[in-house]
């Protein structure tokens, strides 16, 4: 059985215990990777809304194809052993809110064989690639694959019938 539930982030503390034990240069870099990393998510207000472009969609369609439909087949209907990637569970689980929690999920723990293996960028067009086959409606943006940014977004509330 794949397992099937919330990616958990590294708490504040932890993080902060790994960058007190570390290096002055490794903390120089953190602190400037972090600072890099926040200024796009600064431009995008707390709650934005966020999108995801056709193009993104049939890129993710490829990237899904290759990668993803081995376990949760063509339909996106799932199997016994995976969980379906349409519909009203799916749709109430990853499709409200902030696009971060299936984003975050699919980066970290798909494909099962080897997590984590896609870029950044594959993992967005897959997660766009979903929320159109969930009826979320596209945009004229892609979606981002910076983790602040998508904490900070909400998905369009309306879904197109």
């Amino acid at each position: 059985m794949i397992p099937y539930g919330p990616v958990r982030p590294v708490t504040h503390e932890k993080w902060k215990s790994l960058v007190i034990r570390s290096t002055p240069k490794f903390r120089s870099l953190v602190l400037g990777l972090a600072a890099a990393t926040l200024m796009p998510a600064m431009a995008w207000a707390q709650g934005a809304t966020i999108s995801y472009t056709e193009a993104q969609a049939d890129r993710g369609e490829d990237a899904y194809a290759e990668h993803c439909e081995v376990c949760h087949g063509s339909t996106l209907s799932g199997s016994a052993e995976t969980p379906p990637l349409v519909g009203t569970g799916f749709r109430n689980r990853f499709a409200t809110g902030s696009p971060l929690a299936l984003f975050s999920y699919a980066a970290t723990a798909m494909p099962q064989q080897a997590p984590g293996s896609l870029t950044p960028e594959t993992y967005a067009d897959i997660t766009a690639y979903l929320f159109s086959r969930n009826r979320i409606p596209a945009g004229d943006a892609e979606l981002p694959f910076d983790l602040d940014v998508l904490g900070a977004a909400t998905l369009p509330a309306q879904i197109t019938p």
